[in-house]
């Protein structure tokens, strides 16, 4: 695949869904802690509008660029905020955002997502030979964008087909492929049902460093208190899940035995301490992110030593997403078993 231009640059940025993901971090940090990790400024003049919330457009931007390409985001000196090709204003322009001083041609993302959805589930009941009735999904778009019509919408989703039969992806009957459609559509697509990607690109994004060193003031002390409370939110979140799982297990008297190892005391091995369904003693050690799920985190020695002493009774709950739309992902055993460990530091001492 032709490159569009630098490997790290925001003509890259096709993922509204990284964007969003950028959004949510800003709002779980906070503003000022989210630009002082990420060594941005604020926005001068290109704020970016969403929900209910203004963001400083350039920082989303760089920041949804590492969620895209699970790499690291763009630094302040490889991207600018302007709303030329190439710059933040324009990159989130179009993928349907809303930024203060560009002129915005086509659909907002909330009606390219709306359209997109209902689209697909109705190619689902088609698949399933369950009956659904176009007009009421027309009806219900309208109702929820009054400003586009029914018939706009059902052009719009004629223009889906059109995208997927470009991906060369099955469409649904009866929504002849209108050509013309907005490229968003294409990237909405792609956050729902998958990126055909050039894994050569990919690896060429994430093997690029940045441009320069970057030297960026973090108030350490802010930024331990931070992740130390997000730490404790996932924890927190894992220990009722844990309960609440073998409540409904009609495992009460085990549910009463689960403990928050770490809210006492620290340096186990592991966080909670639970049980299966059986009765058989589980270790869990959670790690939380903001970010998606393939957000490297940092393991102790300790942890690695007592995950192979345990075995299959330990766990590692990975909670991303967290705590707008949390999601865990287990890893049972031996962290050397299901981890890819690289060495980040060394303890150090003189010969």
């Amino acid at each position: 695949m032709a490159q569009d231009g630098p490997a790290r640059s925001l003509n890259k940025l096709t993922s509204p869904t990284a964007v969003k993901a950028a959004i949510a971090e800003c709002d779980q940090l906070g503003r000022d802690s989210f630009l002082r990790l990420y060594g941005f400024k604020p926005a001068r003049e290109y704020a970016l509008h969403f929900s209910d919330g203004v963001y400083d457009s350039k920082a989303i931007a760089a920041v949804a660029f590492g969620y895209q390409f699970g790499t690291e985001p763009l630094a302040w000196d490889e991207c600018s905020g302007g709303k030329v090709k190439g710059n933040a204003a324009w990159a989130l322009d179009r993928l349907g955002f809303r930024v203060t001083g560009v002129k915005h041609v086509g659909w907002w993302i909330e009606e390219a997502e709306a359209a997109v959805d209902a689209y697909l589930e109705m190619l689902a009941m088609h698949q399933a030979g369950l009956p659904f009735k176009k007009k009421d999904y027309h009806s219900k778009l309208h109702s929820q964008a009054p400003a586009r019509t029914a018939k706009a919408y059902e052009w719009k989703l004629q223009n889906v087909s059109a995208v997927l039969q470009a991906m060369g992806r099955e469409w649904l009957p009866g929504y002849a492929p209108a050509p013309g459609f907005q490229t968003l559509l294409r990237y909405v697509l792609e956050d729902r049902i998958g990126r055909d990607f050039d894994s050569s690109e990919a690896a060429a994004i994430r093997a690029v460093p940045p441009s320069k060193p970057r030297l960026i003031k973090i108030d350490w002390a802010l930024r331990d208190a931070e992740n130390r409370e997000l730490g404790k939110g996932g924890e927190r979140y894992v220990f009722e899940q844990q309960r609440q799982a073998l409540k409904d297990g009609r495992r009460p008297d085990l549910a009463a035995k689960v403990k928050w190892e770490a809210s006492e005391a620290d340096g186990q091995g592991y966080d909670i301490s639970s049980f299966d369904l059986d009765g058989k003693p589980i270790h869990i050690e959670v790690k939380t992110t903001a970010r998606g799920e393939a957000t490297p985190f940092f393991v102790s020695s300790n942890e690695v030593r007592v995950s192979s002493r345990l075995g299959d009774s330990y766990r590692l709950y990975r909670v991303y997403n967290f705590p707008d739309s949390p999601e865990i992902a287990v890893y049972r055993g031996a962290l050397e078993s299901c981890l890819v460990l690289n060495p980040a530091s060394y303890r150090a001492q003189r010969k």
